[in-house]
């Protein structure tokens, strides 16, 4: 016990030769302890962000069978898949309304597609909920569509550099099957199917 009371005097003779005194130290130990549970509280809230920030990828209409080119020959698939900015959390869990003739196809959220087949002929395909450019196929019966939806922030627009400000829009592109393929390889099917 001795020891400890001489440590103790010691410690407290050399902080405040140093300038250091006893409130000092222990408000520097409290700021500490604070900092501490500042970065806690900011690494928990980023978490729980990530995770519940993420949507589901839903079909409101038939999903065909995905080992047949073409589940029904007498009609064309399409595919819409999506494909969000790489490294913009917000752009991979907003929610994109894929409409085709006014009809509700369903919700792309990140890497995810959607798959239907229609009757031969001219539909439109557009996004709802975000800013979104029309497409325009002109359907044959038996063959495949691939339309990507670039999502990503509106770079025209320079508000996307404050904090908060900016706008994500959707850039509906008609592709080619091989290019539709490579990209419909790194996307996952639709969670929730009607």
């Amino acid at each position: 016990m001795k020891f400890v009371n001489i440590a103790a005097f010691n410690a407290t003779k050399i902080m405040s030769v140093i300038g250091w005194h006893k409130t000092n130290l222990l408000s520097y130990m409290w700021e500490g302890r604070i900092m501490q549970k500042f970065i806690a509280y900011h690494i928990a809230i980023f978490i729980l962000t990530c995770i519940t920030g993420c949507g589901t990828t839903r079909q409101m209409v038939h999903f065909p069978d995905q080992s047949k080119v073409v589940e029904d020959q007498g009609k064309a698939r399409i595919y819409v898949i999506g494909s969000p900015l790489f490294m913009n959390l917000a752009s991979n869990n907003v929610t994109l309304t894929v409409v085709a003739d006014k009809e509700w196809i369903g919700d792309i959220v990140g890497h995810s597609y959607l798959c239907w087949e229609r009757e031969p002929g001219n539909v439109t395909i557009s996004g709802r909920r975000l800013r979104s450019n029309i497409v325009n196929i002109n359907l044959e019966s038996g063959k495949t569509y691939y339309v990507i939806a670039h999502i990503g922030p509106d770079f025209k627009n320079a508000s996307f550099l404050i904090p908060g400000g900016g706008e994500i829009i959707v850039r509906l592109e008609q592709v080619s099957e091989e290019n539709g393929r490579v990209e419909l390889h790194k996307c996952k099917p639709p969670e929730l199917i009607k």
